[in-house]
């Protein structure tokens, strides 16, 4: 398409951000004072590498690490319209908050808070409720396919005006150059205001998986409705990017809910002590993320983009708790990520501040390919075993424990030991993988290390804590003593013969609290003796599931409701070692 298409409802134009509930006007506050300059060579700083003094040099797109632009640049010659290619269209609608389930209503306040003289780290502040509407921005690629699941990114800050068309243009370009995926914009307006009080701050500055929610119950399901699209459900083709608070939320997004985004973009990012209401469980906001949650926790699946500037903010409120220099907070972030093996770039920006200024349009371009370059993954030949454990560490798995999310200091509950992966069994949760599979073939060589007890192996694991907070969803292959071959049903389903003997009466079955989900499996003697190694063979071909084990044929079910999904291994109260996990793909099942 030559021209580009812009369906904006004017009444969406003209909607303030606050509805019907305006108060008083706020009073004006102080110009901010210009930040100091932070050397980047400053003890504590990263080891950068040295790009500077080469005006529109950006890192190379598949490097990870530290680096050093500025302090002049270029933007990005992408910003432009190209004769030649395809644009896609750009549409825009509201979300009422009268509307929607969360964040309904919002938050406003009439002055800046002051500090709580019982805790230093967070304020007082007196806010009121109103009512609000947010504009969505969508951008849809002329190469969109209908019908079929398209990656996106969620971008936060969107405009709650008319749109930019630079956004487009340049998502446009880097499409056209192959440079990302043909994939979906959906640029999503703060609720409005800003920090402590303001509901741009509940939703950008709160240290949980909320506003993930929100975003994928209120805004994903419009978007696909409004436009007749499908978005990816698969967490490595969702990313979410934002400045400032909207970096920070980015992260936040994807720290607590990995099973929705993986791909995180950040400029400027507020990891500071920003939080507000106080929350114990993150006592110093997202200044937590590099003092104690990334540091402290398994590596999750994410892939991050940071970029700061020297001079960007620093103590720019009342508040003086010594976690308020952006600067810093970038610093300490690539540290860790680095001191934890995440794929990260981090660019330190010279001469500018706050959003990076001119740095923005040279990097933003660049930033967007780094965080795409390895989608879609590479896939294994389909001939050839895979270990999903390489002896070594915890490599291509995260870990879900709900104990630890208000006890990081709490112990392990997986660890490797002597070349095994061991589940402890205690604080109980599960180690899921990162990745999804179907069509396998998955070998797992196991005992009980100490006294027997519970355990089990968790096929097609989707949603994470479906079923009593703590169980993702999915289909649980049992190993508890004596019960190895078990089917549970968690939140999914599956059918064997005999479904009245071995899971009893039809109308208590179910798969959520309370309901019949154990399905007994065929033989309750195939294990071997306590401390003996067990052999356990789980074949998934489409809607089937079949076991095996020490070559005992257990269960086999069929017409099950996931076909495809991650894998996991419970910790349940009784300590387990495995020293065998591999997975092949199949595509017959075993006779």
């Amino acid at each position: 398409m030559k021209s580009q298409l812009i369906a904006v409802c004017l009444l969406c134009l003209l909607t303030p951000a606050f509805g019907q509930d305006k108060g008083p006007a706020a009073p004006k506050q102080p110009a901010r004072p210009q930040p100091p300059t932070r050397p980047f060579d400053s003890p504590g700083s990263p080891q950068f590498t040295r790009l500077d003094k080469k005006p529109g040099t950006n890192p190379p797109a598949d490097s990870e690490g530290d680096f050093l632009i500025g302090p002049d640049y270029l933007p990005a010659p992408e910003w432009k319209p190209v004769d030649g290619v395809p644009q896609g269209k750009v549409h825009q609608f509201t979300i009422n908050s009268k509307h929607t389930k969360l964040f309904n209503p919002g938050i406003a306040r009439d002055e800046f808070g002051t500090v709580d003289p019982k805790n230093p780290k967070t304020l007082i502040v007196k806010t009121r409720e109103v009512d609000y509407t947010r504009t969505v921005t969508v951008y849809i690629p002329e190469q969109y396919q209908p019908g079929t699941e398209a990656p996106f990114i969620v971008i936060h800050d969107g405009p709650k005006g008319k749109p930019d068309m630079k956004m487009a243009y340049l998502f446009d370009n880097l499409i056209a150059q192959k440079r990302i995926p043909v994939m979906l914009a959906i640029m999503v307006a703060n609720g409005g205001g800003d920090a402590q009080g303001h509901q741009r701050g509940k939703e950008y500055d709160n240290m949980s998986g909320m506003y993930a929610e929100y975003i994928e119950t209120e805004v994903l399901t419009r978007v696909e409705k409004n436009y007749q699209v499908k978005l990816t459900k698969d967490p490595d083709g969702r990313a979410t990017m934002g400045s400032s608070s909207g970096g920070s939320c980015a992260l936040i997004m994807a720290w607590y809910r990995p099973d929705l985004y993986r791909r995180v973009l950040t400029t400027s990012g507020t990891f500071v002590n920003q939080q507000w209401p106080f929350d114990p469980a993150t006592p110093n906001g997202a200044w937590d993320f590099h003092e104690t949650l990334i540091p402290k926790s398994d590596r999750k699946p994410l892939r991050i983009f940071l970029s700061v500037g020297d001079r960007d903010l620093l103590n720019p409120n009342v508040m003086r708790d010594g976690m308020h220099d952006w600067v810093e907070a970038n610093n300490r972030m690539a540290k860790v990520l680095k001191a934890k093996g995440y794929p990260y770039q981090y660019v330190y920006c010279l001469n500018v501040g706050h959003g990076l200024g001119p740095a923005k349009a040279q990097i933003l371009p660049h930033a967007l390919e780094w965080l795409w370059k390895d989608y879609p993954a590479k896939k294994e030949p389909s001939d050839k075993p895979i270990s999903l454990f390489n002896g070594k560490d915890l490599s291509g798995w995260h870990v879900d424990v709900p104990h630890l999310d208000e006890h990081p200091d709490a112990k392990p509950t997986f660890i490797v030991r002597d070349g095994m992966l061991v589940s402890l069994g205690e604080p109980q949760g599960h180690l899921i993988t990162d990745a999804k599979y179907e069509n396998y073939r998955l070998e797992v060589e196991y005992r009980f290390a100490a006294k027997p007890g519970n355990c089990g192996v968790l096929v097609h694991a989707s949603t994470p804590r479906a079923l009593y907070k703590m169980f993702p969803k999915s289909i649980e292959v049992q190993m508890n003593h004596r019960h190895a071959g078990d089917f549970w049903c968690i939140v999914e389903d599956i059918t064997v013969p005999e479904m009245v003997k071995r899971r009893g009466p039809k109308e208590n079955w179910g798969i959520t609290e309370g309901k019949a989900r154990r399905i007994l499996n065929l033989t309750d003697d195939s294990e071997k003796k306590p401390g003996e190694w067990n052999h356990m063979v789980i074949e998934c071909l489409k809607d089937e599931v079949k076991v095996w084990v020490n070559g005992d044929l257990v269960n086999h079910g069929s017409n099950c409701t996931a076909t495809k999904g991650q894998i996991a291994i419970q910790a349940e109260g009784s300590e387990v070692e495995f020293r065998k996990l591999e997975l092949t793909p199949i595509s017959k099942l075993t006779e």
